[in-house]
């Protein structure tokens, strides 16, 4: 991270844990709102968001509900063969050849999925 970068969710918590720490042990209330001002410069959080974390758990909660499948088995299947074809690279690089190789012969010359044909127009002809 760069000086001047803002801090991120993890980054913040790192921080917030070492300064409740130091909080915690500080009697004078001086002590304290200069501890408060450092936070409030360090992380750009407002005054009372800073005490809520300070006074409130640290521990992230995990999300109630999961997210389900956004595409169907077809989609899956189809990132698949392509995947397995590339020897499973990582996302970053998976994502710029997935239209390349699904418009290529890949997929239609394997026959693990099913091409289907583009969506033509109303007036019959295909772009």
């Amino acid at each position: 991270m760069s000086e001047t970068d803002p801090m991120n969710v993890n980054e913040r918590r790192k921080y917030s844990h070492k300064v409740r720490m130091r909080y915690m042990i500080m009697k004078e209330r001086a002590e304290k709102s200069r501890l408060l001002v450092e936070a409030i410069a360090v992380t750009g959080l407002h005054r009372k968001s800073i005490l809520r974390l300070l006074h409130g758990e640290l521990v992230r909660k995990l999300r109630r509900k999961q997210r389900g499948p956004v595409y169907g088995s077809d989609v899956s299947d189809a990132v698949r063969v392509i995947a397995r074809s590339l020897d499973y690279p990582c996302a970053e690089r998976l994502q710029p050849n997935l239209v390349r190789s699904a418009a290529g012969r890949l997929l239609t010359g394997c026959g693990a999925c099913a091409a289907t044909p583009p969506p033509t127009t109303a007036s019959g002809s295909s772009s």
